[in-house]
């Protein structure tokens, strides 16, 4: 009898053990379930909170552009000199954009230092006017081949006519 019981008792251990391993992994498996789905929810509501504020800081920096090229557009005549001095009064301490550039007729883009780099292999002045104001896919910058920016284009139009086109680029480098 007492060999019975020593029998029934250590098959109810390990049945107790098996139940209680199944519960413990069953706990573990709720326990990360719940963390992944808090994690996801926390990660979407930053998407989403990042986003808002991308939006509204690229649509800041937009009015700060088009006034830019009312500026431009409104004198008679921009020297290179005159042209660097508004690209440079460009504020960038509330927003993205890391450096403001003008677009010649002739595929020639202006910096804010006076640098001016041919850059028909990458625009299209006709091109670029048609399209008229936009914000850009990621694409690559023309100063720096291996650095990947959005551009935040604005024409400038003087006598219903696109005279320059106005960029805002936000390199990518720093998110």
């Amino acid at each position: 009898m007492r060999k019975n019981f020593k029998i029934v008792a250590g098959l109810a251990t390990l049945v107790s053990a098996a139940l209680l391993m199944i519960l413990v992994f069953n706990a573990i498996k709720s326990v990360r379930t719940q963390t992944e789905d808090s994690c996801f929810a926390y990660l979407d509501e930053a998407a989403d909170r990042l986003a808002a504020d991308l939006y509204k800081t690229t649509d800041m920096d937009h009015t700060i552009l088009t006034a830019m090229a009312t500026i431009i557009a409104n004198a008679e005549e921009q020297s290179v000199s005159d042209l660097c001095n508004i690209l440079n009064s460009y504020d960038s301490t509330t927003s993205y954009v890391d450096y403001v550039e003008i677009l010649y007729p002739d595929n020639t883009m202006l910096d804010a230092d006076g640098t001016a780099r041919d850059v028909s292999n990458s625009f299209d002045f006709k091109e670029e006017a048609k399209r008229g104001a936009y914000v850009s896919d990621i694409s690559y910058s023309t100063k720096d081949s291996n650095a990947r920016v959005i551009r935040n284009a604005v024409p400038v139009i003087q006598n219903d006519q696109t005279i320059y086109m106005l960029y805002g680029v936000v390199g990518l480098a720093s998110f």
